[in-house]
């Protein structure tokens, strides 16, 4: 097959990669965790250890969730950005008139 020539990119997309997956990683702990202190809150509060307050894991599954959608949203973005350069040969310009900025991979740690 055809092999595609790597983006400038492709970095950056990878690093979003890497942080969707711990978003999502978050989330799901987040969620096994809500869900064992809905069943020992059933059980009664016999449980041995620390409780974890639901507000707690409500706010954290709350963050979680508002940085998963912006990685998301940034990654299209940048995804945008290369399908121009591929598609047009060089980088768009932005909406206000000025030149776009090239997306680093410390732009995104």
């Amino acid at each position: 097959g055809t092999k595609r020539a790597r983006s400038r990119y492709e970095p950056v997309l990878q690093l979003y990669d890497q942080l969707l997956v711990e978003d999502n990683d978050a989330l799901e702990l987040i969620r096994a965790d809500a869900k064992g202190e809905a069943r020992a809150g059933a059980k009664g509060s016999g449980a041995a250890g620390p409780r974890i307050d639901s507000a707690q894991l409500s706010a954290l599954q709350t963050y979680f969730a508002v940085r998963k959608l912006r990685h998301t949203v940034s990654r299209h973005g940048v995804m945008l950005l290369d399908m121009r350069e591929r598609v047009g040969g060089a980088a768009p310009a932005d909406a206000a008139g000025g030149g776009a900025k090239l997306v680093s991979a410390e732009d995104v740690a």
